[in-house]
């Protein structure tokens, strides 16, 4: 018989999960439920509750309670009684419990299915002990030890299988064609960087992919990941903010240089309240409308986070974006730079090892919270030296395991064939002097390789798009200038 405790658990974690259908959908909480199974529960009750409502997610494509319950009066006016009725979900959304946070519901089904090992493993050895003390003697000692040895291998080898996310292969490809026709007519999941040549070639950033942007000091690393992090900051596809963690420049820089590209005025300009008074609407536009939803001053409709700690380690960044996730209810995407500015969590053998950790803690943050984590990284000095400065993969410093652990490696440098070059300005169309810059998408796991001209207007803290001889990747998305 089962215990009080385990059946309120039961209660509860059902209570939560008819209170908030979102739940079914969530991410996080994907691989717990695929995992808790009806016969898991102690109620046979709770357990035909339980499995009504995932069937009728798959067969009606929803658990609200009212569609779900009119589901119930159709199929059990049909078939036999299905072994609850409305009362019995009633009494579970009477819990005061219900409703709760994903954590509280984690922590649920990792009770409920404990308890459902322990009360197996009871099983399994009261069978052994009834064998074992049978008076007729029926049974050899060896046998019931084989047969309890194999019992209790199945039941923790396949505990272990599941906690440890291996899944049938054909189970794998059905819940991937089942998401793929969800989506169809959905625009891509990927994050888009807001420049159409470089997601042309990318695809775009996949939630939980961790993409590498390096580069020489100098060549303008932070300014593009800034630009894209605004980006996607202002881009209304993304529901969630975009936090940009800067171990090298602090936060009043960042915004200065936010406020130099809204105006196109030079951060000088700024710093020394030089603006002129026309430019000066220009940011204020570009100020108000770093908001999501539409809704200024709210707590949750923040579009961008800063954070200019200098002592961070990879765990810091982890708690900080969970933190906001938590809060908002997902992150659209994290900037860090640059890694090898990492305080590393414990002292390695060499920096080599502790770099290739904080790599392999940000890919961990980009699938645990579902989104692409973008790091910035120093390129060793020796390119300055070569023949060809054209920087590859292997010239990330300090670690290899950088190039081993991205998803995307996209390398900024200085085009050697034209020092500047004028570049249509976005809004104007008037030409501005600008760098001539190429970014080289040398690793890609989702798409394309190839190459970006761009050009960086460094007075603004701008990069563009520049047109070359080559033909220009088509995008389906186009970069709006505000």
């Amino acid at each position: 018989m089962a215990n009080a405790h385990i059946l309120e658990v039961e209660a509860r974690l059902l209570g939560d999960l008819i209170a908030r259908p979102e739940y079914w959908a969530d991410p996080d909480l994907a691989q717990d439920l695929a995992q808790l199974k009806p016969q898991d529960f102690s109620s046979i009750k709770h357990a035909r509750i339980f499995a009504f409502f995932k069937q009728a997610k798959a067969q009606i494509g929803t658990t609200e309670v009212g569609q779900v319950m009119a589901h119930f009066d159709q199929v059990s006016s049909r078939s036999k009684d299905q072994g609850f009725n409305r009362q019995d979900i009633a009494a579970l959304l009477a819990n005061p419990s219900s409703g709760g946070p994903a954590s509280a519901l984690k922590d649920y089904i990792k009770a409920v299915m404990r308890d459902a090992q322990i009360r197996r493993l009871g099983q399994v050895l009261q069978d052994a002990a009834a064998k074992a003390l049978d008076p007729s003697g029926n049974f050899k000692l060896e046998d019931i030890v084989s047969t309890t040895q194999n019992k209790l291998g199945e039941l923790v080898g396949s505990q272990a299988i599941e906690e440890d996310g291996c899944v049938d292969v054909r189970k794998a490809m059905l819940d991937y064609l089942t998401d793929l026709q969800n989506r169809a007519g959905q625009a891509s999941p990927a994050i888009m960087s807001g420049f159409p040549q470089i997601d042309a070639v990318t695809g775009g950033f996949l939630p939980g992919s961790l993409c590498v942007l390096g580069a020489r000091p100098g060549v303008g690393k932070t300014t593009l990941a800034l630009n894209i992090a605004e980006n996607v900051a202002r881009d209304n596809r993304v529901k969630f903010p975009v936090l940009m963690v800067s171990l090298e420049m602090p936060r009043e820089q960042l915004v200065a240089r936010i406020m130099s590209r809204a105006g196109r005025v030079s951060t000088y300009e700024i710093n020394n309240n030089l603006v002129p008074n026309a430019k000066w609407s220009r940011i204020l536009q570009a100020i108000k409308g770093l908001h999501l939803d539409g809704i200024e001053d709210s707590a949750e409709n923040v579009c961008m986070y800063l954070c200019d700690r200098t002592s961070i380690t990879a765990g810091d960044i982890s708690n900080i974006a969970r933190a906001i996730a938590a809060r908002h209810g997902g992150i659209g995407m994290v900037v860090v730079d640059y890694i090898q500015l990492l305080k590393p969590s414990r002292t390695l053998q060499n920096r080599a090892y502790e770099v290739g950790e904080a790599s392999r803690e940000l890919k961990t943050l980009a699938l645990d919270l579902h989104c692409p984590v973008l790091a910035l990284a120093q390129l060793n000095r020796n390119i300055e030296h070569r023949t060809d400065p054209t920087p590859t993969n292997a010239d990330l410093r300090d670690s290899g395991a950088l190039e081993q652990d991205a998803d995307v490696v996209m390398l900024l440098s200085r085009d050697a064939s034209a020092e500047s070059c004028f570049t249509p300005e976005p809004t104007t169309g008037e030409p501005c002097e600008t760098d001539a810059t190429t970014l080289n998408i040398s690793k890609n796991r989702h798409g394309a390789l190839g190459e970006v001209p761009l050009a960086l207007w460094g007075r603004c803290s701008l990069f563009l798009e520049r047109q070359t001889t080559k033909a220009a990747p088509v995008a389906g998305n186009t970069y709006v200038a505000y």
